[in-house]
């Protein structure tokens, strides 16, 4: 008992760990973090879905135990969570008589990561903008328009260049308006190959329960 214990604990010490190299800013840091749900996957495909909570609580508390309560709330909204609520899914089948167990088809599980990433993404402007749509939109409205001056070595409250003959606030409007749809779709890719991958390292130790993600083949008609 207290070697499986220890498993999820060290599992979601890990993934408190690379998900705050983000703050070192580089772009190694940035991979690491992309990584962060794997370690809660894997325990939890490979034991049970209560280890992968136990991961995600520990990580949660050694984050805004070592760093600050917000990193911790980021952590576990942002990795921890989705991570375990996409294994619990994963493992999810029943009793199909003679053949066996029927698990949770492909499709699905995959609808469901966009989900899950789609969730993540409301989580994420609720919290930028305080709970109003208006204010996330004003700020980062004003963080893409200092960040296309700084590139153009414009000063503060200069007028926005023209791109390709379109009106520099109207690029910055798009931007803002796709931002979400775009970070949304970075998410679900990024949740999907940390599934791929946990999915792959634990079918290679033999504890995967369900076979590996394929696409279900369409049986041809046959002739005469």
């Amino acid at each position: 008992m207290i070697r499986i214990v220890s498993i999820g604990v060290g599992a979601g010490l890990v993934a408190a760990l690379l998900f705050s190299v983000v703050t070192t800013g580089s772009p190694a840091g940035m991979i690491l973090c992309y990584l962060a749900p794997l370690p809660i996957l894997i325990v939890a495909l490979g034991w049970t879905h209560l280890l992968g909570l136990l991961a995600a609580c520990t990580g949660t508390v050694a984050l805004s135990l070592l760093l600050r309560p917000n990193a911790g709330l980021a952590f576990a909204f942002g990795a921890a969570l989705p991570a375990w609520a996409i294994a619990y899914v994963t493992l999810l089948g029943r009793r199909s008589g003679e053949s066996g167990t029927s698990w949770y088809p492909t499709g699905r599980l995959l609808a469901c990561v966009a989900l899950v990433a789609a969730f993540v993404t409301m989580a994420s402007l609720v919290t930028a903008g305080g709970g109003d749509y208006g204010v996330y939109h004003d700020r980062f409205e004003r963080l893409v328009s200092a960040f296309i001056r700084l590139q153009a070595g414009l000063p503060v409250g200069h007028p926005l260049p023209p791109v390709a003959g379109i009106d520099g606030d109207t690029i910055v409007h798009a931007i803002v308006a796709l931002a979400p749809a775009a970070f949304a779709g970075l998410l679900t890719a990024m949740f999907g190959a940390n599934l791929w991958g946990a999915m792959k390292a634990v079918g290679i130790s033999g504890r995967l329960p369900r076979p590996p993600l394929r696409p279900r083949s369409r049986k041809r008609p046959t002739s005469g």
